[in-house]
């Protein structure tokens, strides 16, 4: 996805002026007509959120008839205009884009993405399939009008579009025609010619020419919304990272000192052994075997944790896996070292002690 050419804003259109769907349509429609008659300016669009930011979400209650888990999935939904993906992305992968009718009674219809398709559809090409949209109950308790149930909504693949990326990579994605809900607040996308972005300056005058009230929010470029998409979960992996590396550390620090004191602790013990013919091999490898012990008891306990841990971690970053054998298994190693260090090390130096001396140590 080109992004470099490409700026967008957020436009809240007033219930007050606007309070159908058909005045909504029409605004829209003539922002465009405005914005592809300024110079340097070869697209645009809206859509109920611009790539790289949070989107809608409905339940997937059904394919093809066939209803699907219970309770049903969830997958991520954009409104936009027939525009969009020309737009975005340059066109689609398969299918058609989006027309005029689309949305209106008797033509409900959707695009995909790939991921969506791989996950609930699988073999066999997605175009003409019938899924069954549901707003979740938290939307249709925020939204509803009335007390009366939010049916669902069935529509017919017609496309495939490419990853566009929204908060996360490749998760299923559903795109709703602009016509049949007309959102009042919307994110405008507007292209310029390759390699120069469109002025900001020709944005706001666009918007100001057909209603001089309307507020505008910032407008940004894509790239500016996908380096801020990236920033605050790369800034919480590096946090995370650096908080691993330092229980790492403070915990081979901890664990050697805990293991080398406990085994201080039985000098004289040891110069007994040693004073009734024990091997300073013999005393070693007894020490050695109850370090291996104690570090069993951790692994058994530890290894179980960090997996619940993983679980937590994957639900809030991106490419996070619960099971990463690779960090667990450098992890178990290293604190087993440490461990086996703490065990040994101390043991070593109360051998080489003459048994009367280790006796005399408080």
């Amino acid at each position: 996805m080109q992004t470099s050419d490409a700026v967008t804003t957020f436009i809240r259109l007033p219930p007050q002026t606007y309070a159908t769907r058909d005045q909504r349509i029409a605004f829209h429609e003539q922002l465009k007509a405005r914005l592809l008659s300024v110079p340097g300016i070869t697209a645009s669009t809206v859509a109920s959120a611009a790539p790289f930011s949070p989107a809608g979400r409905r339940q997937l209650t059904s394919v093809d008839g066939q209803p699907t888990t219970d309770p049903p999935p969830e997958v991520m939904t954009v409104v936009v205009e027939p525009s969009y993906f020309q737009t975005v992305v340059r066109g689609l992968i398969l299918g058609e884009p989006f027309s005029e009718l689309h949305g209106t009674p008797g033509h409900e219809a959707a695009i995909v993405n790939q991921r969506f398709a791989e996950v609930y559809l699988g073999a066999g090409s997605p175009i003409g399939r019938h899924v069954e949209l549901r707003l979740p109950t938290a939307q249709r308790t925020y939204l509803r009008e009335s007390d009366a149930p939010v049916p669902p909504v069935s529509v017919e693949i017609i496309g495939v579009a490419p990853e566009i990326r929204q908060v996360r990579d490749a998760v299923p994605m559903v795109y709703l025609p602009f016509r049949a809900d007309a959102p009042a607040a919307v994110a405008l996308i507007v292209r310029g010619s390759s390699g120069s972005g469109p002025g900001v300056a020709a944005v706001r005058n666009a918007v100001n020419a057909i209603d001089p009230d309307l507020a505008l929010g910032a407008v940004r470029t894509l790239d500016e919304l996908r380096d801020r998409s990236r920033a605050g979960p790369a800034e919480m992996a590096s946090q995370f990272a650096t908080i691993g590396v330092l229980a790492l550390v403070f915990s081979g620090v901890g664990l050697y000192s805990a293991m080398a004191y406990a085994v201080k602790r039985r000098t004289q013990e040891i110069a007994v052994r040693m004073a009734l013919g024990a091997q300073a091999t013999q005393v070693r490898w007894l020490f050695l075997k109850t370090g291996a012990w104690i570090i069993s008891a951790g692994v058994i306990l530890g290894v179980p944790a960090a997996l619940v841990v993983g679980r937590l971690l994957q639900n809030t970053f991106v490419r996070t896996e619960a099971r990463d054998p690779v960090t667990l298994s450098v992890t178990v190693a290293l604190l087993t070292i440490v461990a086996l260090v703490a065990s040994i090390v101390p043991a070593r130096r109360a051998t080489r002690l003459e048994p009367t001396a280790a006796l005399r140590i408080e």
